[in-house]
């Protein structure tokens, strides 16, 4: 809290981080989460390369959290503050070049964020829940309105997520749209 000039109080809004050390909000490669691939055309079947595979970034849970914790005035508009909140790079892309051809990326990003905010993933209970609720309430009415027929794509592209992991076509969006060309 901070005095104004006029000798009355304010509140100061900073942008807020999520724990990273936390692994409901946040996703990161391990040891055991690096896969092998064999050499190609050789009879020698040991794995010679060892393959990134996996998301680093924000989990669902996460990126619901980051909007919790920070005001309205932080949240995204753009694919880049998308990635900038710690969301990783395959779901920026899967926003842009699978959702948002041909449309807007400020309503792309807002029904983004607008349908992420429908997610209930922490375990908010009781009285907590319903502040929680006012409060999405209230931030969607601040960003303004949706566009249904992107927030419904978004929906059907989140299928099957979770607090912890985000629907395989999200993580996965180059190599799967690079398959289905194929």
């Amino acid at each position: 809290m901070r005095k104004n000039s006029d000798g009355g109080l304010r509140r100061s809004v900073v942008r807020r981080e999520i724990d990273k050390s936390n692994p409901d909000f946040w996703c990161k490669l391990s040891s055991n989460s690096l896969s092998r691939r064999p050499v190609e055309g050789g009879k020698n079947t040991q794995p010679a390369v060892v393959i990134e595979s996996g998301y680093i970034g924000l989990t669902p849970a996460g990126f619901e959290a980051w909007l919790s914790i920070n005001d309205v005035s932080f949240w995204p508009k753009k694919y880049s503050e998308l990635e900038r909140t710690g969301l990783g790079l395959s779901i920026c892309e899967w926003l842009e070049f699978e959702i948002g051809q041909g449309m807007s990326e400020t309503e792309v990003v807002r029904a983004f964020v607008l349908v992420m905010r429908e997610f209930n993933f922490g375990s908010v209970q009781g009285l907590k829940k319903i502040v929680k609720s006012v409060k999405a309430a209230v931030s969607t009415t601040k960003i303004g309105p949706i566009d249904e027929h992107i927030a419904d794509s978004i929906r059907k592209g989140l299928k099957g997520i979770g607090g912890r992991r985000w629907p395989a076509g999200v993580v996965s969006f180059p190599e799967v749209a690079a398959t289905a060309e194929a």
